[in-house]
């Protein structure tokens, strides 16, 4: 019978659960009593199974093209992007909550600067704004947090992945996870990055609010206020965490890899280039240079033409197969735990940021605002911020910052 889209369309929305897991445990059936008893599993107890297997070979959601029946690739392809987009919030919805967030932040300014005191109304206006302040950070925080672990999964995966089939997919997986969402994400959530500045906004009239109504006798507008600065702050500081993490994960091993795709560019041109004659190409008289001296040339044409001749061997040969011995752990990144532990053997440590920049290196500045943030939050009693700032210099920017030191609290 004929197939109208409109028809697959709304079968597919009524059962997405049935064809969800077909395409997801990569089911085949030999037979159609076979494909009724695992629509039976997966559909309510009241459901017709025979049915809706009927109903599944009509509109071609499975098809019997190499005997069995199973779900067509397009189908496949289209469930399995639909629920990776349901599993990793895009970056665009993220800034949708932030610019949500904005918005809430402009109304409670505008809240704060037409404060009375003792109007019951404007009381349940400010605390139900508060409230969804919260609920908004909340969401904005849930979400970075859950796809962070999932791409930490996915690195799991892939440093765990044995065939070279599957390793080469998981690691182009990676890199687009960090180019596609994690890099902008953190452009969101990064300090000086649009959701920082709206927290500081919100974080800044909470506490006006709160100064604002101290005496007054219902003080239940107070308190709220000084809640909701407290889990902004906690919200923010969390998120920014979760982030850091996983850039600090996965961005080695986008470097690695786009480091070694354009090593490998290169070389594959080379050889290209001896292979048809081209040595023009190569510039060997601007990058090869041979210096004369007393004894003679550094390196001789002998030595020259053999290493030539070598390279283009390698353009028909396959590479050397890696041997089982020659696999080796990655460093592991510091954590603001191993970083506590090393500073809870030093007694004093008169610049903290300084000293975590010494162990993790000068590159950015990101890395080590997040460890330090991650330490006051982890020991906040060994830590004390001076009065005097200070002008930490990284490659391609310049950080100021207040000068805090580290002394060990005294535990009983």
């Amino acid at each position: 019978m004929a197939r109208h889209p409109t028809d697959f369309i709304r079968f597919l929305a009524k059962h997405y659960q049935i064809l969800s897991a077909m395409c997801r445990e990569n089911r085949r059936f030999t037979s159609e009593s076979e494909l009724e008893v695992f629509c039976g599993t997966h559909s309510p107890p009241d459901a017709n199974a025979g049915a809706i297997a009927r109903r599944l070979r009509e509109l071609g959601a499975v098809t019997q093209a190499t005997g069995d029946w199973a779900p067509p690739p397009y189908l496949r392809a289209f469930l399995a992007e639909l629920e990776q987009r349901h599993a990793l919030a895009s970056p665009g919805v993220v800034r949708g909550w932030v610019e949500k967030l904005i918005d809430l932040a402009s109304r409670l300014e505008s809240s704060t600067s037409s404060l009375t005191g003792g109007d019951d109304r404007y009381d349940i206006a400010v605390v139900d704004l508060f409230d969804e302040i919260t609920d908004t950070l909340a969401s904005i925080a849930g979400a970075v947090g859950a796809n962070c672990d999932r791409i930490g999964n996915e690195v799991s995966k892939y440093r765990s992945e044995e065939d070279a089939t599957q390793i080469r997919k998981r690691l182009s997986r990676l890199v687009d996870l960090h180019a596609s969402y994690l890099e902008p994400v953190l452009g969101l959530v990064d300090i000086g990055g649009d959701f920082h500045m709206v927290c500081e906004r919100i974080a800044s009239d909470c506490e006006s609010i709160a100064q604002d109504t101290i005496g007054i006798r219902d003080d239940s507008l107070r308190q709220a206020a000084i809640t909701a600065s407290r889990d902004v702050v906690w919200l923010r500081r969390s998120t920014l965490r979760r982030a850091h993490e996983a850039n600090r994960e996965l961005g080695p091993l986008c470097e690695a890899a786009a480091r070694e795709s354009t090593i490998t560019r290169g070389v594959n041109r080379a050889l290209e280039a001896m292979a048809n004659d081209r040595w023009d190409r190569l510039g060997l008289h601007r990058h090869l240079q041979v210096v004369i001296d007393q004894d003679g040339p550094i390196i001789s044409d002998r030595g020259a033409k053999t290493v030539v001749s070598g390279a283009r061997s390698y353009r028909v040969e396959p590479p050397p197969l890696l041997g089982t011995g020659s696999q080796s752990e990655m460093d592991v990144p510091w954590g603001a735990g191993a970083l506590l532990a090393a500073l809870e053997a030093s007694s004093h440590v008169p610049d903290v940021l300084e000293w975590i920049c010494d162990r993790v290196g000068w590159e950015a500045a990101d890395g080590p605002a997040g460890l330090l943030y991650d330490l006051l939050e982890l020991e906040a009693d060994g830590f004390a911020a001076g009065a005097g700032t200070r002008t930490y210099v990284f490659r391609g920017v310049d950080m100021d910052a207040h000068i805090w030191a580290w002394r060990a609290p005294a535990h009983d």
